[in-house]
């Protein structure tokens, strides 16, 4: 690995950083050394595979990760080097995979989880960075599982969100879980 300085000003240089076949491995502006705004990253090949963004030598701001394909795999944002806000990877086949949020660095609000063929999979609830609750499903698309956030009562029986589709049966479980068990098999 090569490393190249071009001086901008007094202050700011742009740092190239080159693969032992001579493609560019990364490139990042500097000022008063400390690096500023976007650092990118490419494969020996020349694929690009991430661009970040730098605040004060401190990751802030978005990044994101591609394949080898070039299709992306991944982004998030940042705030003073943690994660803040949406996070977001996908399958090789471009359908989301995860979905979440962080919220002053913790989890918070709901995660999704997609099955490869687009079917959603499991949304977990959470609040500052506490599981507390979710659901699951099968992959028929029939829901199997849901745990209710607190406080709930105690349901002695509710509704079934969708009778039509899947005829279910609500069972207490301890700490406020609720198991959906599918009847109509």
């Amino acid at each position: 690995m090569t490393e190249e300085i071009i001086k901008i000003n007094n202050n700011t240089v742009i740092k190239v950083t080159r693969h032992e076949n001579g493609n560019i491995e990364s490139k990042a502006t500097y000022v008063n050394n400390i690096i500023q705004g976007v650092e990118t990253e490419w494969d020996k090949n020349g694929q690009k595979w991430s661009e970040t963004m730098w605040r004060d030598d401190v990751m802030h701001g978005a990044e994101t990760y591609w394949r080898e394909d070039g299709s992306k795999r991944g982004e998030a944002m940042r705030l003073n080097g943690e994660k803040h806000g949406r996070e977001t990877d996908w399958w090789d086949n471009g359908r989301k995979r995860r979905q979440l949020i962080h919220w002053n660095y913790d989890l918070q609000g709901v995660t999704t989880i997609w099955r490869k063929d687009g079917k959603k999979k499991e949304e977990v609830y959470y609040s500052h960075d506490e599981e507390i609750g979710g659901m699951k499903w099968d992959e028929e698309g029939k829901v199997t599982k849901v745990k209710f956030p607190p406080p709930y009562p105690s349901f002695k029986q509710t509704t079934n969100p969708n009778p039509s589709k899947n005829p279910i049966k609500i069972i207490p479980k301890p700490h406020n879980e609720l198991v959906y068990i599918n009847q109509s098999t």
